[in-house]
């Protein structure tokens, strides 16, 4: 009796880890983290202009040509 409990445990352990391998390399798989660096990233550039902009500077400065805004682009 006590050796099925231990059987269904360990069996129960086993589908709980494999379970969470598969939803780990979907997440992996679909670029989220990426995504969301990009998002954290934009969220910062966006709040330095509003702060550049309350305090009368000019947005462009300190930021090179080729980096812009990704708001206009499909991710």
């Amino acid at each position: 009796m006590v050796i099925y409990a231990i059987m269904a445990f360990a069996m129960w352990a086993i589908g709980l880890a494999v379970l969470s391998l598969v939803i780990r390399s979907a997440i992996d798989n679909s670029q989220t983290s990426a995504k969301l660096d990009m998002l954290t990233y934009e969220l910062k550039m966006v709040r330095r202009d509003l702060q550049q902009l309350k305090s009368g500077q000019d947005v462009s400065e300190g930021r090179t040509p080729e980096i812009k805004h990704i708001i206009n682009h499909k991710i």
